[in-house]
Order: structure tokens, then C-alpha cells, then sequence
């Protein structure tokens, strides 16, 4: 595990999930739904799948993708 901070943002803390080949980070923060640039070095392209449930989607969805398209990634939100 680990954490990071900048003077501009709140603490992130990372989790790493190892799976070899198939291994990712999970990211835990306050600020990720508004402010995504600790999640661009993880993007392989700039566009990605936002899928979340009913409940949430019209809470965080709006948000989070607002904060990817100011870093010119193009968001396909998707509720389930």
C-alpha cells in the first residue's frame, strides 16, 4: 500500500493488486471524483467506460466525468 500527497490535493492511497499480467491498482481519496489526475497514468487511451449502478450514477457520474474531459479523456458513462 501506499500514499501519496501534493500540496494541491488530498492524500490518495494506492492498493496494489497482484496478479501478475492482470494486475492493477485500486486508488482510494477523497478527491478522485473531482480531481482525476492521479488516475491518468493509469488510463491506456483516452477514453474509457464509466459503469456504475443506478444508485450511484446520478450522484458521482456528472461529476467524475467532468473531471476526466478537463484531462481530454472522452467518457462513455454506462448505468446498470
Amino acid at each position: 500500500m501506499t500514499t501519496t500527497m501534493t500540496l494541491d490535493a488530498p492524500a490518495t492511497t494506492t492498493l496494489q493488486v497482484s496478479l501478475g499480467k492482470r494486475s492493477y491498482p485500486i486508488l482510494i481519496g477523497a478527491a478522485l471524483l473531482a480531481d482525476a489526475r492521479s488516475l491518468l497514468p493509469y488510463l491506456p487511451a483516452p477514453r474509457v467506460a464509466l459503469v456504475t449502478n443506478e444508485t450511484l450514477f446520478p450522484l458521482y457520474v456528472d461529476a467524475f466525468a467532468s473531471a476526466l474531459q478537463e484531462h481530454r479523456v472522452e467518457v462513455l458513462p454506462i448505468c446498470l
